[in-house]
Protein backbone atom coordinates (compact mmCIF):
# COMPACT_ATOMS: atom_id res chain seq x y z
CA UNK A 1 0.00 0.00 0.00
CA UNK A 2 3.07 2.12 0.74
CA UNK A 3 4.45 1.63 -2.89
CA UNK A 4 0.98 2.19 -4.56
CA UNK A 5 0.76 5.38 -2.31
CA UNK A 6 3.87 6.27 -3.35
CA UNK A 7 3.16 6.02 -7.13
CA UNK A 8 -0.49 5.58 -8.09
CA UNK A 9 -0.47 4.44 -11.33
CA UNK A 10 -1.61 1.39 -13.22
CA UNK A 11 2.17 0.19 -15.15
CA UNK A 12 4.43 1.20 -12.02
CA UNK A 13 2.05 -0.98 -9.64
CA UNK A 14 2.23 -3.92 -12.05
CA UNK A 15 5.85 -3.76 -12.00
CA UNK A 16 5.97 -4.13 -8.36
CA UNK A 17 8.05 -7.36 -8.00
CA UNK A 18 5.65 -10.42 -7.28
CA UNK A 19 2.82 -8.06 -7.12
CA UNK A 20 0.40 -11.08 -8.10
CA UNK A 21 1.87 -13.58 -5.68
CA UNK A 22 1.45 -10.72 -2.67
CA UNK A 23 -2.09 -10.02 -3.27
CA UNK A 24 -2.86 -13.44 -3.84
CA UNK A 25 -1.63 -14.15 -0.01
CA UNK A 26 -3.02 -11.09 1.36
CA UNK A 27 -6.52 -12.29 -0.47
CA UNK A 28 -5.48 -15.72 1.11
CA UNK A 29 -5.15 -14.45 4.81
CA UNK A 30 -7.96 -12.16 4.63
CA UNK A 31 -10.60 -14.55 3.87
CA UNK A 32 -9.32 -16.70 7.07
CA UNK A 33 -9.41 -14.05 9.33
CA UNK A 34 -13.10 -13.09 7.72
CA UNK A 35 -14.03 -17.10 8.47
CA UNK A 36 -12.65 -16.64 11.96
CA UNK A 37 -13.85 -13.77 12.70
CA UNK A 38 -17.62 -15.09 11.67
CA UNK A 39 -16.56 -18.76 13.86
CA UNK A 40 -16.18 -16.05 16.98
CA UNK A 41 -19.14 -14.11 16.54
CA UNK A 42 -21.18 -17.47 15.77
CA UNK A 43 -20.05 -18.64 19.07
CA UNK A 44 -20.73 -15.44 21.22
CA UNK A 45 -24.31 -15.62 19.95
CA UNK A 46 -25.05 -19.26 20.36
CA UNK A 47 -23.74 -18.16 23.98
CA UNK A 48 -26.70 -15.48 24.63
CA UNK A 49 -28.84 -16.50 21.44
CA UNK A 50 -30.20 -12.16 21.78
CA UNK A 51 -27.04 -11.51 19.91
CA UNK A 52 -28.97 -12.71 16.47
CA UNK A 53 -31.11 -9.59 16.80
CA UNK A 54 -27.69 -7.69 15.60
CA UNK A 55 -25.49 -7.31 13.32
CA UNK A 56 -21.75 -8.31 13.12
CA UNK A 57 -20.85 -4.79 13.22
CA UNK A 58 -23.26 -4.17 16.01
CA UNK A 59 -22.00 -7.00 18.01
CA UNK A 60 -18.59 -5.87 17.70
CA UNK A 61 -19.46 -3.29 18.82
CA UNK A 62 -21.01 -4.46 21.42
CA UNK A 63 -18.12 -7.00 22.35
CA UNK A 64 -16.06 -4.17 22.23
CA UNK A 65 -17.29 -2.16 24.76
CA UNK A 66 -18.28 -4.72 27.05
CA UNK A 67 -16.72 -2.65 29.91
CA UNK A 68 -19.02 0.84 29.07
CA UNK A 69 -22.50 -0.57 30.03
CA UNK A 70 -24.04 2.90 28.86
CA UNK A 71 -22.45 1.78 24.92
CA UNK A 72 -23.87 -1.49 25.71
CA UNK A 73 -27.36 -0.36 26.56
CA UNK A 74 -28.06 1.44 23.69
CA UNK A 75 -28.35 -2.10 21.44
CA UNK A 76 -30.52 -3.05 24.19
CA UNK A 77 -33.83 -2.09 22.47
CA UNK A 78 -32.45 -4.18 19.52
CA UNK A 79 -32.28 -7.36 21.52
CA UNK A 80 -35.66 -6.95 23.94
CA UNK A 81 -38.90 -6.00 22.55
CA UNK A 82 -40.01 -3.32 25.22
CA UNK A 83 -36.74 -2.39 26.70
CA UNK A 84 -35.23 0.53 25.83
CA UNK A 85 -32.76 1.49 28.39
CA UNK A 86 -31.26 0.10 31.94
CA UNK A 87 -31.84 1.52 35.51
CA UNK A 88 -28.10 1.63 37.36
CA UNK A 89 -27.11 2.82 40.81
CA UNK A 90 -24.49 6.14 40.86
CA UNK A 91 -21.15 4.30 40.23
CA UNK A 92 -22.64 2.01 37.18
CA UNK A 93 -22.16 -1.11 39.47
CA UNK A 94 -25.10 -2.76 39.20
CA UNK A 95 -28.64 -3.13 37.12
CA UNK A 96 -31.06 -2.87 39.25
CA UNK A 97 -34.53 -2.22 37.23
CA UNK A 98 -35.62 -1.88 33.31
CA UNK A 99 -37.61 1.03 31.67
CA UNK A 100 -39.84 0.94 28.14
CA UNK A 101 -39.45 3.08 25.22
CA UNK A 102 -42.66 4.63 27.23
CA UNK A 103 -40.76 5.59 30.33
CA UNK A 104 -42.29 2.67 32.12
CA UNK A 105 -39.68 1.28 35.40
CA UNK A 106 -39.73 -2.25 36.48
CA UNK A 107 -37.57 -2.63 39.05
CA UNK A 108 -35.52 -5.96 40.10
CA UNK A 109 -36.14 -8.41 42.52
CA UNK A 110 -32.42 -8.70 43.04
CA UNK A 111 -29.87 -5.85 41.10
CA UNK A 112 -27.60 -7.65 38.56
CA UNK A 113 -23.95 -6.91 40.03
CA UNK A 114 -21.22 -6.38 37.31
CA UNK A 115 -18.80 -7.39 39.61
CA UNK A 116 -20.07 -11.02 39.85
CA UNK A 117 -20.53 -11.27 36.23
CA UNK A 118 -17.12 -10.06 34.04
CA UNK A 119 -18.23 -10.96 30.58
CA UNK A 120 -20.63 -9.30 28.73
CA UNK A 121 -22.69 -12.53 27.46
CA UNK A 122 -22.97 -13.39 31.47
CA UNK A 123 -24.35 -10.19 32.75
CA UNK A 124 -26.92 -9.70 29.76
CA UNK A 125 -27.89 -13.75 30.36
CA UNK A 126 -28.48 -12.51 33.94
CA UNK A 127 -30.07 -9.37 33.09
CA UNK A 128 -32.81 -11.26 30.66
CA UNK A 129 -33.66 -13.85 34.04
CA UNK A 130 -33.88 -11.17 36.23
CA UNK A 131 -36.48 -9.83 34.12
CA UNK A 132 -38.27 -12.82 33.51
CA UNK A 133 -38.09 -13.36 37.36
CA UNK A 134 -39.19 -10.28 38.50
CA UNK A 135 -42.20 -10.21 36.52
CA UNK A 136 -43.33 -13.01 37.60
CA UNK A 137 -42.80 -12.20 41.01
CA UNK A 138 -44.78 -9.12 40.56
CA UNK A 139 -47.75 -10.57 38.44
CA UNK A 140 -48.09 -13.07 41.85
CA UNK A 141 -48.67 -9.95 44.06
CA UNK A 142 -50.43 -7.63 41.19
CA UNK A 143 -53.06 -10.44 41.15
CA UNK A 144 -53.30 -11.12 45.12
CA UNK A 145 -53.70 -7.31 45.65
CA UNK A 146 -56.34 -7.43 42.54
CA UNK A 147 -58.57 -10.22 43.90
CA UNK A 148 -58.48 -8.43 47.49
CA UNK A 149 -61.30 -5.77 46.12
CA UNK A 150 -62.13 -7.07 42.22
CA UNK A 151 -64.39 -9.27 43.99
CA UNK A 152 -65.97 -7.09 46.12
CA UNK A 153 -69.95 -7.75 46.06
CA UNK A 154 -70.19 -3.79 47.39
CA UNK A 155 -68.94 -2.52 43.99
CA UNK A 156 -65.10 -2.08 42.08
CA UNK A 157 -63.98 1.73 44.15
CA UNK A 158 -62.44 3.67 41.84
CA UNK A 159 -59.54 5.32 43.65
CA UNK A 160 -58.46 1.59 44.77
CA UNK A 161 -58.85 0.38 41.17
CA UNK A 162 -56.67 3.42 39.85
CA UNK A 163 -54.21 3.07 42.67
CA UNK A 164 -53.61 -0.52 41.77
CA UNK A 165 -53.13 0.21 37.67
CA UNK A 166 -50.51 3.08 39.00
CA UNK A 167 -48.76 0.32 41.15
CA UNK A 168 -47.61 -2.64 38.50
CA UNK A 169 -46.34 -2.26 34.97
CA UNK A 170 -48.98 -2.43 32.11
CA UNK A 171 -48.30 -6.06 31.12
CA UNK A 172 -49.20 -7.17 34.31
CA UNK A 173 -51.98 -5.22 34.75
CA UNK A 174 -53.42 -6.78 32.02
CA UNK A 175 -52.50 -10.66 32.91
CA UNK A 176 -53.62 -10.17 36.76
CA UNK A 177 -57.18 -9.25 35.06
CA UNK A 178 -57.06 -11.85 32.85
CA UNK A 179 -55.91 -14.54 35.49
CA UNK A 180 -58.74 -12.93 37.51
CA UNK A 181 -61.59 -13.07 34.89
CA UNK A 182 -60.52 -16.90 34.32
CA UNK A 183 -60.69 -17.67 37.92
CA UNK A 184 -64.23 -16.58 38.09
CA UNK A 185 -65.41 -17.70 35.01
CA UNK A 186 -64.47 -20.99 35.55
CA UNK A 187 -65.41 -20.97 39.45
CA UNK A 188 -68.84 -20.26 38.45
CA UNK A 189 -68.70 -23.48 35.94
CA UNK A 190 -67.42 -25.57 37.90
CA UNK A 191 -70.52 -24.88 40.79
CA UNK A 192 -72.65 -24.86 38.39
CA UNK A 193 -73.82 -21.31 38.93
CA UNK A 194 -75.01 -18.54 36.52
CA UNK A 195 -72.25 -16.67 34.75
CA UNK A 196 -74.17 -13.34 35.89
CA UNK A 197 -71.70 -12.82 38.24
CA UNK A 198 -68.44 -12.81 36.20
CA UNK A 199 -70.25 -10.76 33.97
CA UNK A 200 -71.65 -8.00 36.57
CA UNK A 201 -67.56 -8.08 38.06
CA UNK A 202 -66.56 -7.37 34.00
CA UNK A 203 -68.77 -4.41 33.73
CA UNK A 204 -68.26 -2.76 36.95
CA UNK A 205 -64.94 -2.58 35.72
CA UNK A 206 -65.61 -0.94 32.17
CA UNK A 207 -67.46 1.55 34.19
CA UNK A 208 -64.86 2.83 36.23
CA UNK A 209 -62.50 2.67 33.68
CA UNK A 210 -64.87 4.80 31.05
CA UNK A 211 -65.28 6.92 33.57
CA UNK A 212 -61.51 7.29 34.68
CA UNK A 213 -60.18 7.94 31.35
CA UNK A 214 -62.87 11.20 31.02
CA UNK A 215 -61.00 13.14 33.21
CA UNK A 216 -57.02 13.95 33.20
CA UNK A 217 -54.58 10.89 33.62
CA UNK A 218 -50.76 10.65 32.61
CA UNK A 219 -49.73 9.38 29.55
CA UNK A 220 -48.60 5.86 30.77
CA UNK A 221 -51.53 5.89 33.17
CA UNK A 222 -54.34 6.61 30.07
CA UNK A 223 -52.42 4.02 28.36
CA UNK A 224 -53.06 1.11 31.28
CA UNK A 225 -56.46 1.97 31.17
CA UNK A 226 -56.87 1.60 27.77
CA UNK A 227 -55.37 -1.85 27.44
CA UNK A 228 -57.90 -2.86 30.22
CA UNK A 229 -60.76 -1.51 28.63
CA UNK A 230 -60.02 -3.43 25.36
CA UNK A 231 -59.48 -6.58 27.54
CA UNK A 232 -62.83 -6.17 29.46
CA UNK A 233 -64.74 -5.06 26.42
CA UNK A 234 -63.07 -9.00 24.99
CA UNK A 235 -63.74 -10.83 28.67
CA UNK A 236 -67.23 -9.51 28.32
CA UNK A 237 -68.01 -10.45 25.25
CA UNK A 238 -67.12 -13.48 25.56
CA UNK A 239 -68.97 -14.72 29.18
CA UNK A 240 -71.70 -12.96 26.71
CA UNK A 241 -71.44 -15.91 24.20
CA UNK A 242 -71.03 -18.90 26.45
CA UNK A 243 -74.55 -17.30 28.25
CA UNK A 244 -75.95 -17.16 25.08
CA UNK A 245 -74.84 -20.76 24.14
CA UNK A 246 -75.83 -22.24 27.62
CA UNK A 247 -72.62 -23.25 28.46
CA UNK A 248 -72.39 -24.87 32.40
CA UNK A 249 -69.48 -26.89 32.23
CA UNK A 250 -66.04 -25.70 32.93
CA UNK A 251 -65.23 -28.75 29.97
CA UNK A 252 -67.48 -27.24 26.90
CA UNK A 253 -65.16 -26.69 24.12
CA UNK A 254 -67.06 -23.48 23.85
CA UNK A 255 -65.03 -22.07 27.04
CA UNK A 256 -61.53 -24.54 26.09
CA UNK A 257 -61.64 -22.38 22.71
CA UNK A 258 -61.17 -19.22 24.77
CA UNK A 259 -57.49 -18.30 26.03
CA UNK A 260 -57.32 -18.89 29.75
CA UNK A 261 -54.68 -17.56 32.56
CA UNK A 262 -53.99 -19.93 35.70
CA UNK A 263 -51.91 -18.76 38.18
CA UNK A 264 -50.25 -21.35 40.83
CA UNK A 265 -48.38 -19.41 43.43
CA UNK A 266 -47.79 -22.64 45.31
CA UNK A 267 -45.27 -23.78 42.47
CA UNK A 268 -41.74 -23.80 43.77
CA UNK A 269 -40.37 -22.59 40.03
CA UNK A 270 -41.75 -18.70 40.05
CA UNK A 271 -41.40 -18.98 36.49
CA UNK A 272 -43.88 -22.22 36.08
CA UNK A 273 -46.48 -20.27 38.24
CA UNK A 274 -48.51 -19.10 35.37
CA UNK A 275 -49.96 -21.00 32.89
CA UNK A 276 -51.56 -20.14 29.20
CA UNK A 277 -54.07 -22.34 27.96
CA UNK A 278 -56.62 -22.78 25.08
CA UNK A 279 -57.87 -25.65 23.78
CA UNK A 280 -55.34 -29.25 24.17
CA UNK A 281 -52.46 -26.93 24.06
CA UNK A 282 -50.74 -25.82 27.54
CA UNK A 283 -47.79 -23.00 27.67
CA UNK A 284 -45.71 -21.54 30.64
CA UNK A 285 -46.34 -17.89 30.16
CA UNK A 286 -42.57 -16.54 28.77
CA UNK A 287 -42.69 -13.24 30.81
CA UNK A 288 -41.12 -11.50 27.73
CA UNK A 289 -41.42 -7.36 28.80
CA UNK A 290 -43.20 -5.80 26.29
CA UNK A 291 -43.14 -2.43 27.11
CA UNK A 292 -46.78 -0.28 26.90
CA UNK A 293 -47.07 -1.17 23.00
CA UNK A 294 -50.10 -0.15 21.16
CA UNK A 295 -52.58 -3.04 21.81
CA UNK A 296 -54.87 -4.53 19.09
CA UNK A 297 -58.18 -4.65 19.60
CA UNK A 298 -59.01 -8.89 20.15
CA UNK A 299 -62.04 -9.63 17.73
CA UNK A 300 -63.28 -13.96 16.77
CA UNK A 301 -60.72 -13.68 14.05
CA UNK A 302 -57.50 -13.20 16.34
CA UNK A 303 -59.52 -15.89 18.54
CA UNK A 304 -59.23 -18.34 15.45
CA UNK A 305 -55.50 -17.02 14.81
CA UNK A 306 -54.21 -17.96 18.36
CA UNK A 307 -56.22 -21.43 18.23
CA UNK A 308 -54.04 -22.17 15.34
CA UNK A 309 -50.91 -20.76 16.84
CA UNK A 310 -51.55 -22.64 19.93
CA UNK A 311 -52.26 -25.98 18.57
CA UNK A 312 -49.69 -25.91 16.18
CA UNK A 313 -47.31 -24.41 18.77
CA UNK A 314 -48.02 -27.61 21.27
CA UNK A 315 -47.53 -30.04 18.25
CA UNK A 316 -44.04 -28.58 17.26
CA UNK A 317 -45.28 -27.12 14.22
CA UNK A 318 -44.97 -23.30 12.91
CA UNK A 319 -47.33 -20.79 11.11
CA UNK A 320 -47.75 -18.25 9.47
CA UNK A 321 -51.18 -16.04 9.49
CA UNK A 322 -51.75 -14.20 5.95
CA UNK A 323 -54.87 -11.72 5.71
CA UNK A 324 -55.26 -7.98 5.67
CA UNK A 325 -53.87 -5.25 7.67
CA UNK A 326 -54.98 -4.96 10.64
CA UNK A 327 -56.72 -8.13 11.22
CA UNK A 328 -54.69 -9.07 13.80
CA UNK A 329 -51.81 -11.28 11.84
CA UNK A 330 -48.87 -9.69 13.23
CA UNK A 331 -50.23 -9.88 16.92
CA UNK A 332 -50.66 -13.91 16.54
CA UNK A 333 -47.16 -13.87 15.91
CA UNK A 334 -46.02 -12.19 18.44
CA UNK A 335 -47.93 -13.58 20.91
CA UNK A 336 -46.52 -17.09 19.55
CA UNK A 337 -43.27 -15.54 19.91
CA UNK A 338 -44.15 -14.46 23.79
CA UNK A 339 -45.74 -18.38 24.23
CA UNK A 340 -42.05 -19.56 22.39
Amino acid sequence: MKKVAKSPFVLDVLNIPNVQKSLERLADLLSKIQKALGEYLERERASFPRFYFVGDEDLLEIIGNSKDVLRVAKFLKKMFAGLSALMLDADHERIEGIVSREGEEVPFSTPVVFAEYPKINDWLAQLEREMKVSLAKLVARAYADLEAFYRDPAGLDRERFLAWIDAYPAQLVVLAVQVGWTSLVEGALQAGKPLDGPLRVVSRGLDVLADAVLGDLQPIQRRKCEHLITELVHERDVVRLLVHGGVTSATDFSWLYHMRFYLDPSRPDVLRQLEVKMASASFPYGYEYLGVPDRLVQTPLTDRCYLTLTQALESRLGGSPFGPAGTGASASLALSAVLR
